[in-house]
């Protein structure tokens, strides 16, 4: 959904310039890359060989590497903020199918806020942005 057309091309475009002109594409991003993947091999021997899920840890190993660009600012693999974090923006992950209800079912944009707060996970969007916003702050 919405992965093509003129807004799709605009938005990656300057996503894309945006990225480029904080350092992607630049040696200097190597060396980040290289930190966090050693973090991460440190904390694979946690695991000692033992089968089961992968870790929470790659996620923010990779949402380093991009803070790191964005913000210059590193995460450890363990750091309960940003793990709750992910856990939040995973049930977001889950429950986004409701904010396109309204275009298949635009009735739905005439009802009372009250009634479709929660059909429509705006509950959920809220809290996102709220920790978003600590997040940076």
């Amino acid at each position: 959904i919405l992965t093509n057309g003129e807004q799709w091309q605009n938005a990656r475009r300057f996503l894309l310039r945006n990225l480029r002109d904080l350092g992607m594409g630049k040696s200097c991003l190597e060396a980040v890359i290289q930190e966090e993947a050693q973090m991460l091999v440190n904390d694979f021997q946690k695991y000692d060989g033992k089968e089961g899920h992968l870790p929470k840890s790659i996620n923010i190993a990779v949402l380093n590497v991009i803070w790191q660009l964005v913000a210059s600012r590193r995460y450890e693999l363990d750091d309960k903020e940003i793990g709750s974090f992910i856990a939040l923006l995973k049930s977001f992950q889950e429950d986004i199918t409701g904010l396109f209800l309204p275009i298949f079912f635009p009735i739905l944009n005439y009802l009372p806020r009250f009634l479709t707060r929660k059909l429509l996970s705006l509950e959920l969007i809220d809290k996102v942005k709220q920790n978003v916003l600590e997040l940076m702050g």
